[in-house]
């Protein structure tokens, strides 16, 4: 039970970690267009 706990653990994250990383994969993605598709 311990080490099924211990791996629950590491993979739960804070939600406001997995919202930072979202908008910055976002924020990087619209970058990426504005670059590709610019004037």
């Amino acid at each position: 039970m311990g080490r099924s706990e211990k791996h629950g653990m590491t993979m739960k994250r804070p939600p406001g970690v997995a919202d930072a990383v979202r908008a910055d994969g976002q924020a990087m993605a619209e970058l990426n267009i504005s670059f590709t598709h610019g004037p």
